[in-house]
């Protein structure tokens, strides 16, 4: 079983752009290049062997992103637990906590 985490570009020392635009799209291309480049290398194969794609809070919205964006990825399920379709207040300011 192999399992692939990714951490929030900026987020717990990650690298990131200089003040890239945090959203959905932005992620989701990162993401898609990076599994691009492991299934390339063999480190983590994408287009031949299904595989699960989890998304949890934010990272749901991303990996619904990812599937919508690129269908011929050989998902085998899609999970996404806690997603959010809106952002209130309270919400928007946990958020902003995550990425400063």
């Amino acid at each position: 079983v192999q399992v692939l985490l990714i951490k929030h570009p900026g987020q717990a020392g990650a690298m990131c752009e200089d003040t890239p635009t945090l959203n959905n799209t932005f992620i989701t291309k990162k993401v898609l290049s990076l599994l691009r480049s492991l299934d390339r290398t063999r480190t983590f194969s994408t287009s031949s062997q299904p595989f699960m794609l989890l998304g949890m809070g934010n990272g749901a919205n991303i990996a619904l992103c990812i599937q919508t964006s690129a269908p011929s990825l050989p998902v085998q399920c899609l999970v996404l637990l806690n997603p959010f379709t809106h952002v209130d207040a309270r919400l928007e300011m946990h958020i902003r906590s995550w990425i400063s």
